[in-house]
């Protein structure tokens, strides 16, 4: 009879702490669920901005620089501040600018917008649409010098890194592919643009 009961108690002793791991495991994903979204909201904005410092100089062949990038993933909003693109090289390399993007004087840039703002709808990506509900650029300024020779070519001084690839004809997209992406607008909103030649 001791036996038995011996042997129900340390049933019930193993069975206790099994249970226990098993109520972790949802906590446990929920931190790590928690722990990826703020990691993803905190290093995306520092990503697109290294990014961009880097890319334009390999693939453009000129400087660019966003001050300020802000998401609101919940919400679909990107806002984008003080967007600049150089007239001239800077002899910076890529990976320099990606680790420390050098400033960029909006006066002499060839192209600067103060802020540009979007909002997404995340339920029509479903549909394969990219639908901003609205689309808002402030303060675009495009600065244009002529050359010596009188003609205006803005990229006239890029000296991108990779260089381009040969231009050859589109292939048509299979029968079975998938239908191209869509993008749709509601609203666009234009704020003191400047053009200076």
């Amino acid at each position: 009879m001791d036996e038995q009961v011996a042997g129900q108690s340390e049933a019930s002793v193993e069975t206790k702490p099994a249970r226990r791991r098993r109520r972790r495991w949802p906590w446990v994903l929920l931190v790590l669920f928690v722990g990826l979204v703020v990691g993803l909201r905190a290093l995306l904005p520092l990503a697109v901005e290294r990014g961009t410092a880097w890319g334009s100089r390999r693939y453009l062949g000129l400087p660019a620089r966003i001050d300020n990038v802000d998401f609101s993933l919940f919400d679909g909003i990107v806002v984008l501040e003080g967007v600049s693109l150089a007239a001239q090289p800077d002899g910076v390399a890529p990976n320099d600018a990606a680790l420390e993007p050098p400033p960029i004087d909006p006066a002499n840039a060839l192209i600067h917008v103060g802020r540009i703002q979007t909002r997404l709808t995340w339920k029509d990506l479903r549909d394969r649409t990219v639908h901003l509900s609205e689309l808002l650029v402030e303060a675009p300024s495009v600065r244009v010098t002529p050359e010596p020779d009188g003609k205006i070519d803005p990229l006239r001084h890029a000296q991108p890194l990779v260089p381009p690839g040969p231009e050859s004809a589109p292939e048509p997209p299979a029968a079975d592919a998938p239908p191209p992406w869509k993008i749709a607008l509601d609203r666009f909103d234009l704020r003191a643009p400047t053009v200076r030649v």
